[in-house]
């Protein structure tokens, strides 16, 4: 497995360090490991009057000194892993990166966000979102979940995205861990007769309890069994779970109970939409302090 994981020095970084060294089976099949740190880029007129040579020596210098506020954890977790430097806009620098590495999973260390504040434009993992399709495990500052076996929430709506995660899953176990505790969720709405009227007075019932039931049975399977049958191919054995009302908040107050790292899929946007991303993934993100992997399809 080849990861890519960015760093800035801070506690953030150090989280995401201990949560890849915590996977006992992928660091035993000595896994592709690029601590990555990008650096501003200073203004073309500096460039020219310093020269390119001089520039780049700066950068690396600047680097080094954020790896080496990670050694003591690096130390402490025995990670093997290559240090790499770059310049430019992080967004569209680590996902530049993950491509000429063809990176299966960008790890992140991330403070969390509130509702509100997660929506602010700016971020580095909504910019890494848009432009790059590889898979992001967001690690926030909560304690981690450091133990080989994970219980793991796959949220599917049936799209792509449920079926494009648990392909993932399905094809990075030692990732995951032996015997991990997969759980695939669905969120449906609350039932309710559907009525309308010709007049304001005379409300005409347009599908029963049993039709409405029916068809919340049948959109419920359309979305999980697909994405469970890909699990069971694998030898994986996953349980299905059916959750009502605002998918966001559903599955945030299941998760917090019965889950360590929470997967699913969004579409991302690109340039100034993907830091205003008002989709149920960044909702959680914005909720939910699990780590959270999001799984572009």
């Amino acid at each position: 497995m080849r990861i890519l994981l960015p760093v800035d020095g801070s506690i953030h970084s150090k989280n995401a360090i201990r949560f890849v060294a915590s996977r006992e089976a992928l660091t035993a099949g000595s896994p592709t490991v690029e601590l990555l740190n990008v650096q501003y880029l200073v203004p073309d007129l500096v460039t020219n009057m310093m020269g390119l040579e001089a520039i780049k020596a700066y950068y690396q210098a600047e680097g080094d000194k954020v790896f080496a506020e990670l050694r003591d954890v690096i130390a402490e977790t025995g990670l093997d892993a290559k240090e790499v430097v770059i310049s430019g806009d992080f967004g569209p620098a680590i996902a530049k990166e993950a491509e000429r590495m063809n990176a299966d999973l960008i790890i992140m260390g991330t403070r969390g966000c509130t509702p509100m504040s997660g929506f602010l434009l700016g971020s580095v993992s909504s910019k890494v979102l848009a432009h790059s399709k590889r898979p992001l495990l967001l690690v926030r500052d909560k304690t981690q979940p450091l133990g080989e076996r994970l219980r793991v929430g796959i949220c599917v709506d049936n799209s792509e995205y449920g079926r494009a995660a648990a392909e993932f899953v399905a094809n990075n176990s030692d990732f995951f861990g032996a015997n991990t505790d997969i759980t695939v969720i669905n969120v449906v709405p609350y039932t309710s007769r559907l009525v309308a009227s010709d007049t304001v007075d005379m409300p005409v019932t347009l599908i029963s309890e049993d039709e409405a039931r029916e068809a919340e049975d049948k959109a419920f399977a359309s979305a999980v069994e697909p994405v469970s049958a890909i699990l069971t191919d694998a030898g994986l054995t996953p349980e299905i779970v059916r959750l009502r009302g605002k998918p966001s908040e559903a599955i945030c107050r299941y998760a917090e109970k019965n889950l360590d790292l929470i997967i699913m899929g969004s579409h991302g946007y690109g340039n100034f939409k993907a830091a205003v991303m008002g989709s149920t993934a960044t909702h959680i993100a914005a909720g939910c302090s699990l780590p959270l992997l999001v799984i572009r399809a």
